[in-house]
């Protein structure tokens, strides 16, 4: 059917235990607080996770389908996000928002990413490098992603509001963004991910992802999951 189709294309042949799931999702269930602006004194020795991208990209509709509840809050209205926020999700790892990329900031937002990955990427378990999977990768984009090569900051590029697309179009986005890894990343290992954040496509294979990016075991067997698609 073509809802078997969708769950499959967001799924990426990736498959998760029972067992695995429940842990998946009690971890993402834990007590998120927000710590403060970056940089913040007193944090923990615990990774953190970074979300970036273009302005109305979509990006706090992700983190709160991500985290389960609502710690970001959404608008309409470009470069609403103005400080680097960081939020705890228990004792698992810090949630990383950063400013929207591309209104109206005349390279200084870029600026500010730069420095904060230069200071924070030996405590950067993954950053999310968010992409509207309606228009692809911008220029912009693929200087952010230069950015986080030349820290070694290792990332995955989510496809956001993988909804709003056919599933032919989707499937096209899936092919172009493999072919700028291949011809454009060198020091990290990037894979795609597509999600809606409003039909929750997408999103457990995602925090699979961040939760193995951050060494936090989720199989019974200590074996940290491939989150790669299948061959």
């Amino acid at each position: 059917s073509e809802l078997v189709m969708a769950s499959e294309l967001y799924a990426r042949g990736m498959r998760l235990s029972g067992s695995a799931t429940k842990r998946v999702k009690d971890i993402f269930a834990k007590e998120k607080a927000f710590v403060g602006a970056w940089p913040s004194k007193g944090l923990l020795p615990l990774p953190q996770v970074v979300a970036i991208g273009r302005t109305n990209v979509g990006k706090s509709s992700l983190l709160n389908a991500l985290m389960g509840s609502e710690i970001v809050r959404t608008s309409r209205q470009p470069g609403h996000t103005r400080n680097i926020n960081l939020f705890s999700v228990g004792r698992a790892f810090y949630l990383v928002d950063v400013p929207g990329y591309g209104f109206g900031s005349k390279g200084q937002d870029m600026e500010a990413l730069g420095h904060y990955l230069q200071a924070a990427r030996g405590g950067l378990g993954t950053a999310l490098l968010l992409v509207n999977a309606q228009h692809g990768i911008k220029d912009i984009d693929e200087y952010a992603s230069s950015l986080l090569e030349r820290f070694c900051v290792p990332y995955q590029i989510v496809l956001t509001k993988g909804d709003l697309v056919t599933e032919p179009d989707l499937r096209k986005m899936i092919a172009s963004t493999e072919a700028f890894i291949e011809a454009h990343t060198q020091r990290c290992h990037v894979d795609v991910f597509p999600v809606s954040s409003r039909l929750r496509h997408g999103i457990l294979r995602l925090q699979a992802s961040v939760l193995a990016a951050c060494s936090i075991q989720i199989c019974a067997d200590d074996r940290l999951l491939d989150v790669r698609p299948s061959a």
